[in-house]
């Protein structure tokens, strides 16, 4: 397992292939962070590979929309052909979840992003949904 720490969120990656990213607080500076490890984690992943994200959030406070907006609009167009993902969030707070849900909307392709919602009691259903192998899928696990 490799940890990395920004101090305002961490990326783990699991030996099992999931990248998991905990948020501890919400605010420009951890979205920055997370911006940095997407940008390292599409840059690093190749395209015909299934990158499966686990994003454990512990607040129930949201950045601004459109501070995400802006960050989630360069990456996009820094990677507009990127690997197919799997993500997984594990939240408490509805409030974030709703909020959470309109930026994956943002963010996911059509037919090639599959985003799924948890509660912390459910994070041993999150990980097995992400270790999941799709009938398409090439059999691989990053």
């Amino acid at each position: 397992m490799i940890v990395e720490d920004r101090g305002s969120c961490q990326l783990i990656s699991h030996p099992n292939g999931i990248y998991e990213l905990i948020w501890e607080d919400i605010s420009d500076m951890v979205v920055d962070d997370w911006l940095v490890y997407m940008d390292a984690l599409y840059h690093h992943t190749q395209r015909d590979y299934m990158l499966r994200l686990m994003y454990t959030i512990r607040t129930s406070d949201m950045p601004s929309l459109n501070f995400v907006a802006r960050g989630i609009k360069r990456l996009g167009r820094k990677y507009p052909i990127r690997s197919k993902s799997r993500t997984a969030i594990v939240v408490e707070s509805q409030y974030a979840q709703l909020v959470l849900q309109m930026l994956t909307r943002m963010l996911d392709r059509e037919e090639v992003d599959q985003t799924r919602f948890f509660t912390p009691a459910e994070a041993n259903a999150a990980v097995a949904w992400l270790l999941q192998n799709d009938p398409a899928e090439n059999g691989s696990n990053r």
